[in-house]
């Protein structure tokens, strides 16, 4: 299961998809999970799978013509705004 400051849950609230920060974490675990068993990963620390998920997506993105450091900064900025409870709408300055 993901480890998550109890803080950060907001007392279980949901996005717009009803999703809380509990359940998009252990989403989150699955995908790399999922990724790792596939690659024979699944006896690495999860920091080296998520590692190599991230490369497999950075060669993704380049062979597709995605910058992925403007996907990853575009991903923080969503996380932030999930986080903190602030609209996925919001003015990137507010994250």
């Amino acid at each position: 299961m993901a480890v998550y400051p109890e803080q950060r849950w907001r007392g279980g609230r949901r996005d717009e998809a009803g999703m809380t920060l509990r359940s998009m974490a252990e989403s989150g675990e699955a995908t790399v999970g999922f990724f790792a068993e596939r690659e024979g990963l699944g006896g690495d620390p999860l920091e080296s799978q998520l590692t190599d998920l991230l490369i497999d997506l950075r060669h993704l993105a380049a062979g597709r013509g995605i910058d992925f450091l403007e996907a990853l900064a575009r991903s923080e900025r969503y996380f932030r705004a999930e986080r903190d409870g602030i609209p996925a709408t919001a003015d990137p300055a507010d994250y």
